[in-house]
């Protein structure tokens, strides 16, 4: 603006310099008349822009209006936004936080999140088992919120948390208690299937042994019969096999409801062994079930017979094996010794190898040599036995290779229970576990089972001596 009017006041092509000292009397009154005219276009000319020069300005100082109001306007909106943003993320509290934690990280929210509601603790639970993070602190720090509801679970909520339980192997005594005394009072008013099949696969998963509840659950089959579904009864006998548990309403599971499975009814030629391999465990197998699954064509649903898993494989010889052994005049197929399927080794777990070696080591010091006994025995029925030995009438132990098919001798298998061959909640034996036992005992053993609770790795060699002595003992008698 000043510039503007230091312009208008200087002269330029608007405001000429004056001249007329060297004018005539004609010329300067032809020039007054000329100036007169230029002097009211240059009036004209100041005053148009002045007002171009006003309106311009006008119109800068309102965009910069609009500009600082659109501004001001944006900022509170952003303001607004994280405002609402931080009161959601303190409602859902640190579930969100947690996830975006480090693993060294979460140790830090474990007050936060201790005393949360039961809805939060099962939500986290949950999520945790969907991001498959097993952090078990944060876990038992959820299963102690749990655990001290006072207000009973609902069906929901139960399975639920024992999904999350069973994805993470988190194997919690005290939460699958509360959870089971809660499941029996709500299972019977469950009307849907698939929540009942959840749940059922989900303890079988966790090995959790609690007699009253499978019965609960076996009552529930049983009455809900024509809504079950395939699926879910096949969770139903797979985890009573695993656990190795058979039900007080047995007779009438097994005729009326798990007797109508078919081969045609599964999905999977894989589903149909789980369910004759189950029922081979708890002793309610057919002839014709075991027919099925033990012939090569059914072998070949299964997969190339070289390229069956391993863990289908095992399954199968202990069919095989039971067919030979348990069941009475069974004249179906067996599994040829040639074929692929025998080709599947079986591995023990560091924690079972060193178990295996204090027991061991207690032997060589009992008997004259390590040639009088062997170690993980592979009799083609899908179980290693961990030891094997033989003992004459008189208890003296024998040189193994020397011994052939003598059938007067003592034939022993020790069979080291070690932490995973238990059930969860039940001490009990798992169902495979009992089915090698009867296996071994069909063929002419003498089992004695020594359990990682007796008998510890770092319990002194004399200690071991003694109680492996003792045990021995007792079978010579």
């Amino acid at each position: 603006m000043l510039k503007l009017v230091g312009t208008l006041r200087n002269g330029s092509r608007y405001s000429p310099v004056s001249s007329n000292w060297c004018l005539s009397n004609h010329q300067a009154i032809g020039a007054l008349s000329t100036t007169t005219s230029l002097q009211k276009e240059y009036a004209e000319s100041k005053n148009s822009m002045t007002n171009r020069v006003f309106k311009s300005l006008k119109d800068d100082q309102k965009s910069e209006s609009d500009d600082v109001i659109n501004t001001t306007e944006t900022i509170l909106k952003d303001k607004k936004n994280e405002k609402q943003k931080i009161t959601k993320a303190k409602k859902i509290i640190p579930s969100a936080n947690i996830m975006s934690f480090g693993v060294g990280d979460l140790n830090e929210s474990f007050a936060d999140v201790k005393g949360i509601s039961l809805v939060e603790s099962v939500k986290l639970m949950s999520s945790l088992a969907t991001r498959q993070r097993r952090v078990k602190p944060l876990l038992k720090t959820l299963a102690d919120n749990i655990n001290n509801t006072k207000s009973e679970l609902g069906i929901k909520n139960i399975a639920d948390i024992l999904y999350s339980m069973a994805k993470l192997n988190f194997r919690n005594e005290l939460l699958l208690k509360k959870l089971s005394i809660d499941l029996q009072k709500a299972i019977e008013s469950v009307d849907q299937s698939p929540i009942v099949g959840s749940i059922l696969t989900s303890l079988g998963m966790l090995k959790y042994r609690n007699d009253q509840l499978m019965d609960e659950l076996c009552k529930w089959c049983i009455k809900n019969k024509k809504i079950i579904r395939t699926q879910d009864l096949c969770a139903m006998v797979l985890t009573l096999a695993t656990i190795g548990y058979v039900p007080v309403d047995s007779d009438i599971l097994f005729t009326e409801v798990l007797g109508n499975l078919k081969e045609t009814d599964m999905t999977k030629s894989s589903e149909w062994l789980d369910v004759v391999w189950s029922l081979t465990i708890l002793n309610r197998v057919t002839s014709e079930k075991i027919s099925s699954v033990l012939d090569e064509n059914f072998h070949i649903k299964l997969a190339d017979p070289t390229n069956i898993p391993l863990a289908k494989k095992h399954k199968l010889l202990n069919i095989n094996a039971y067919a030979k052994s348990l069941l009475d005049n069974y004249k179906g197929p067996l599994i040829q010794s040639n074929s692929p399927v025998f080709d599947a080794p079986l591995v023990r777990t560091k924690d079972k190898q060193v178990f295996v070696k204090s027991i061991t080591d207690a032997l060589a010091n009992l008997f004259p040599s390590r040639d009088h006994f062997r170690l993980n025995v592979d009799g083609g029925t899908g179980f290693l036995t961990d030891i094997e030995f033989y003992l004459d009438k008189k208890g003296t132990p024998l040189i193994i290779d020397n011994i052939n098919n003598d059938t007067t001798v003592l034939r022993i298998a020790i069979l080291a229970n070690y932490y995973h061959d238990y059930c969860l909640g039940k001490n009990s034996l798992l169902g495979s576990v009992l089915l090698h036992q009867r296996l071994l005992e069909a063929n002419g053993y003498k089992i004695i089972n020594i359990s990682h609770s007796d008998l510890h790795t770092d319990d002194k060699l004399l200690t071991r001596i003694t109680y492996i002595s003792n045990r021995l003992k007792t079978i010579v008698k």
